[in-house]
């Protein structure tokens, strides 16, 4: 979904397939444009962790895992990854 927003309408966009590439492409990624981040979460991970793009998320995980469900945390550390 991500990669299919990157050139729209018809362009093809690949992250890449190595974990190298994933992580670097995912890394300034705002966290508002993943799906099922919304606004609410966005400025929750911003207020409390000063967090904005999913490189600082997967920076913070330690920190967020405090706060969050292990559910919640577990979705989102997969998010940061590039695993879901």
């Amino acid at each position: 979904k991500i990669c299919a927003d990157q050139r729209k309408p018809n362009g093809q966009f690949c992250a890449g397939f190595s974990l190298g590439e994933v992580l670097a492409f995912l890394a300034p990624l705002p966290v508002r444009k993943v799906p099922g981040i919304g606004r609410v979460l966005e400025k929750q991970l911003e207020a409390i962790f000063g967090v904005k793009t999913c490189g600082e998320m997967r920076a913070r995980s330690a920190e967020i895992a405090a706060v969050f469900s292990p559910l919640t945390h577990e979705w989102l550390l997969r998010v940061a990854h590039g695993w879901s």
